[in-house]
């Protein structure tokens, strides 16, 4: 006897879980970076879109109309040619999500649409739930595991042939700005100074942070001279760019641990890359302080040699 209609949407709903699932199972194992995290999750809404069920998921600030990302299958679904399903908030903080799904006329079983969506609401929170409230980043003090997953996401780049860098840096003076202009403007600030972190490395790598003021960012790339041009435009932005609080640009310090392709140690690079940003925190110097040793070059802003140095200094380590 052939199986009915609603056994073939409960194997197909049951399928689609299962994979959401896995990608979830993973994210709890290695952190992932954006853009890597997008392409997973669009590749399940276009096989769902495939399939009859349109779901465009928004991602959003909590506490403000801010978009962080999209996600929907890509091209143009026809979506049109569905039935209007359902539109759906979900909230947990520091993110909401807005979701719209659209299913097919044949896609009438509203309990596996709703076990679905619960599925990816589950998985798009597990990579945005846990950001740290105020800067949106992965807080490596606040959330048990996080530096575990963050290591593990550098060695597995550094198996895939990538040079892994990994870069410290922290706001100048970030405690006169508190007693200067009062904490919730240092809130403000130092939400604006994550935002231009993120947008200067989060297609690069993965972020967090890793103290009050402090971020990390494990970044990889097969061109070390990649790394070294987004860090200094990274710089150039905090040097030349106000703060709309502050009227004015603030500086920061900034410590970049650059590792052979290959192999890595990443609990080494984050304390050489940390330790690089701090000792006597200069406001300015003529060149970057560079100190290269048999595995690694670290380099400390906020003025670097020429790149070309750099590497070859690199390449005899």
């Amino acid at each position: 006897m052939a199986p009915s209609k609603n056994s073939c949407r409960l194997i197909f709903v049951e399928k689609f879980i299962a994979r959401i699932d896995d990608l979830k199972g993973r994210l709890t194992r290695c952190l992932m970076q954006d853009p890597v995290f997008a392409d997973r999750v669009q590749e399940v809404l276009s096989d769902l879109a495939q399939n009859g069920l349109d779901v465009r998921i928004e991602v959003l600030r909590k506490d403000c109309d801010d978009s962080l990302a999209s996600y929907r299958a890509p091209g143009a679904p026809m979506s049109r040619d569905f039935q209007d399903s359902k539109k759906i908030t979900e909230i947990h903080w520091p993110v909401r999500l807005e979701i719209n799904a659209w299913h097919a006329p044949g896609f009438s079983n509203t309990g596996g649409i709703d076990e679905l969506i619960r599925a990816l609401v589950g998985l798009v929170f597990a990579h945005w739930g846990e950001l740290d409230q105020k800067t949106l980043l992965a807080n490596a003090g606040g959330v048990a595991g996080i530096r575990g997953r963050a290591i593990t996401f550098a060695q597995a780049m550094a198996q895939q042939g990538d040079r892994v860098a990994i870069l410290h840096t922290d706001l100048d003076k970030f405690k006169d700005v508190n007693t200067n202009f009062g904490e919730v403007v240092g809130d403000r600030v130092l939400a604006e100074f994550a935002m231009r972190f993120r947008q200067a490395f989060s297609n690069h790598g993965i972020l967090l942070r890793t103290g009050g003021e402090e971020f990390t960012a494990i970044l990889a790339d097969r061109d070390a001279a990649r790394l070294l041009e987004m860090t200094e435009q990274f710089r150039q932005r905090m040097e030349t760019e106000a703060f709309p609080d502050l009227q004015r640009a603030n500086t920061c310090s900034i410590g970049l641990a650059i590792y052979p392709s290959g192999s890595i140690d990443a609990v080494r690079m984050m304390t050489f890359s940390t330790t690089r940003a701090r000792p006597s925190r200069p406001q300015r110097l003529p060149v970057a302080t560079v100190s290269v040793c048999r595995w690694v070059a670290v380099i400390r802003y906020p003025r670097l040699r020429s790149e070309i140095l750099i590497e070859r200094r690199l390449k005899r380590a």
